[in-house]
């Protein structure tokens, strides 16, 4: 069965996230703001919108069982139906030459986006659905809603990465140009971590977004694990050096202070020093 990447709503939405945040943090604002334009323009409202919103009630409900997730899928793909095709197909088109036109095209398509093969299920179900492509073969169509129920009757914590990123509000604020363009700290900008990259990301789709519980979810692990390397150092050498353990214990009363409730640019860089802290200590 073939699958059209650049036709299928949400795949589409999850690359253009992506490419923005790429840009924002190698300071291409002007490629940042036209990727934003095209989200406002086509996923604001509208054919596209409607379209993302079912593969976001769909991804991001909770279900209990197989049985449950049959249902949801079969609600989900009836609603579908009720969609104006037409004008969807021809909001694509115009989106796909749009991205061609103003944006890095290859740079756009080339992002990993988890569950790839969740997004071309949901999306392949839908156009066969609707009558846009020939009927499925029986076999493939459950083969297809068997993927589909697996992952839907996964536990939760399995499915977060996809609430973050489909909760995203097309509004953009401005914060993340700073937030990126500042690079945080020059010294240590080209030795980020991978775990402070990756808390990074979440920072800078928590700040486009309306899911602040994902990014306070990540933070608070983050902090968990600092607390937890600095009151347990383990290296011989370090526990020898007298004034660096006290400098070690005073780095921990900071890190219990931190919260997610209170978080602003200055309490992002002391948690990202304190990462790279608590990993050098537990090595």
């Amino acid at each position: 069965m073939q699958h059209n990447k650049k036709r299928n709503t949400a795949l589409v939405y999850e690359f253009l996230i992506r490419y923005i945040t790429k840009c924002l943090y190698e300071d291409k604002k002007a490629n940042a703001d036209r990727a934003m334009l095209l989200i406002q323009r086509f996923f604001s409202s509208g054919p596209m919108r409607e379209e993302l919103n079912l593969f976001t009630r769909l991804i991001n409900q909770q279900v209990s069982d197989p049985h449950h997730a049959q249902k949801l899928l079969n609600a989900v793909l009836e609603q579908a139906k009720t969609l104006d095709h037409k004008k969807l197909e021809h909001q694509k088109s115009r989106l796909i030459k749009e991205i061609n036109s103003s944006l890095d095209a290859d740079a756009v398509y080339k992002s990993k986006v988890p569950w790839y093969s969740i997004y071309a299920s949901v999306q392949t179900l839908i156009n066969h659905n609707n009558g846009k492509q020939k009927t499925l073969d029986a076999v493939d169509r459950v083969q297809l809603e068997q993927k589909v129920i697996g992952f839907l009757a996964q536990k939760r914590s399995q499915t977060q990465a996809l609430d973050e990123a489909l909760k995203l509000d097309p509004r953009y604020n401005n914060i993340v140009y700073k937030f990126v363009i500042k690079r945080l700290d020059e010294k240590y900008k080209d030795a980020l971590t991978e775990s402070q990259k990756k808390l990074l990301t979440k920072y800078a789709l928590y700040l486009m977004s309306e899911n602040k519980k994902v990014f306070e979810h990540a933070f608070a692990k983050e902090i968990e694990k600092i607390q937890h390397s600095l009151a347990y150092v383990r290296n011989k050498e370090i526990l020898q050096d007298k004034q660096l353990m006290e400098r070690i214990k005073e780095c921990h009363k900071q890190a219990m202070h931190l919260s997610a409730q209170a978080l602003n640019e200055t309490t992002l860089v002391k948690t990202l020093k304190l990462m790279n802290l608590a990993e050098e200590v537990s090595q």
